[in-house]
């Protein structure tokens, strides 16, 4: 099946792709696949009683978003170096180069913030 999707995310257009992802999310959720109960039982912990709608709505929302983000880690597999580089922000780039033209060295931190991560 990971094959199936990687060559999916990879040949169709990113929309259809994330159509087609968002749609499977659906019939899963509507399946009640066993992540489905693990994950309204968390959320109804974490709303409280009284919320089953909501909890419902967040799980669905939450399985919709999941398949984005696997779509666009697919996505990702295929992207050649240009690709990549069109997709990343990278500003105060300046300071770095000073920083390494002064030949003390450089230790160089950075976050690790995706689309992973924010879902």
């Amino acid at each position: 099946m990971y094959l199936t999707a990687d060559a999916l995310a990879r040949s169709l257009p990113r929309g259809a792709a994330d159509r087609l992802g968002a749609w499977i999310a659906r019939v899963l959720f509507a399946l009640r696949v066993p992540a489905r109960g693990h994950l309204e039982r968390n959320l109804a912990a974490l709303l409280g009683p009284g919320r089953e709608r909501e909890v419902t709505d967040a799980a669905r929302a939450a399985f919709e978003n999941f398949a984005l983000s696997l779509t666009d880690f697919l996505r990702l597999g295929g992207a050649g170096g240009g690709d990549l580089a069109a997709r990343v922000e990278v500003s105060g780039a300046e300071h770095l180069a000073a920083a390494r033209a002064s030949g003390r060295g450089v230790i160089l931190l950075s976050a690790h913030l995706g689309s992973w991560e924010l879902g």
